[in-house]
């Protein structure tokens, strides 16, 4: 009988051990042997050291940041370039929001690839097999070809603003063209970051 109750002890002990995350279970003292079990999460968890946590959230912050600055510079630019007939003021301003939104761009995409291959939030694999992952890829290579043409363009009207000066006029249709395309770039980064909140949720693993 008290080989039996120590037999049953044990296999109680396994049990509660691998319901209840993260406990040791000893058996009673009077148990033909002691059963001690661990859980897989003890076992492979890792110590996070207080520099780590500290760049984790310092490229957490910087990468919302970026995201900020970039959604408001390219709305900016498309409400300067609303204005009808365009200006060379208003080209002006069009421009320096055009900058802020080369640096967010900069920036986003910086702090976005060393959280991916560093892993400081989850495993480079995690992001490899969500499908919302790529989704979001997706829309982020959509912006950068819809930027291309805007990009270059706006170059060109910086080097003929600073050549002719007054003398200078931007070219509406051009404009326009630049307009519609930042407020589609706006939309999509919308769209991103719906697809980060759910990736966030565990969506697309």
């Amino acid at each position: 009988m008290a080989i039996g109750r120590g037999r049953q002890s044990g296999a109680l002990s396994e049990a509660y051990a691998g319901a209840v995350p993260d406990m040791v279970i000893v058996a009673p003292s009077g148990a033909s042997a002691t059963a001690v079990q661990t859980t897989s999460g003890m076992e492979n968890r890792k110590e996070v050291s207080y520099p780590s946590r500290m760049l984790r959230i310092a490229l957490a912050a910087l990468h919302l940041l970026a995201l900020g600055i970039g959604f408001g510079a390219v709305w900016a630019r498309a409400t300067a370039l609303s204005q009808n007939p365009i200006d060379r003021r208003a080209a002006r301003r069009a421009m320096q929001a055009d900058l802020w939104w080369g640096i967010a761009a900069l920036l986003w995409m910086a702090t976005g690839f060393w959280r991916l291959l560093a892993g400081t939030e989850k495993a480079s694999a995690y992001y490899m097999q969500n499908h919302v992952f790529f989704a979001k890829m997706g829309l982020f290579m959509l912006i950068f070809a819809l930027e291309i043409w805007p990009m270059v363009t706006l170059s060109k009207w910086r080097g003929l603003d600073k050549k002719l000066g007054d003398a200078w006029e931007p070219d509406a249709k051009q404009a326009a063209r630049i307009r519609a395309i930042s407020m589609l770039e706006a939309t999509i980064l919308i769209a991103m970051i719906v697809a980060a909140v759910m990736m966030a949720r565990g969506f697309g693993a």
